[in-house]
């Protein structure tokens, strides 16, 4: 797995949970926008998790 790869799964990630972010903000529905919100923190877990994996690879231990 190159860095770069895992950095450009980073990026569409970050831009997917602005995404959400907008559709969330725009919607009057409360189900829906609650929906929305969860599946946002779903992506964010997964930012995170991504982000953790970036770090492995930019500096691997010895």
């Amino acid at each position: 797995m190159k860095i770069t790869d895992v950095r450009i799964c980073l990026l569409n990630l970050k831009k997917v949970e602005s995404g959400l972010s907008s559709l969330s903000l725009n919607k009057a529905d409360i189900v829906a926008k609650k929906k929305l919100q969860s599946a946002m923190l779903e992506v964010c877990e997964v930012i995170d998790d991504v982000k953790e994996r970036l770090k492995e690879l930019e500096h691997p231990q010895r």
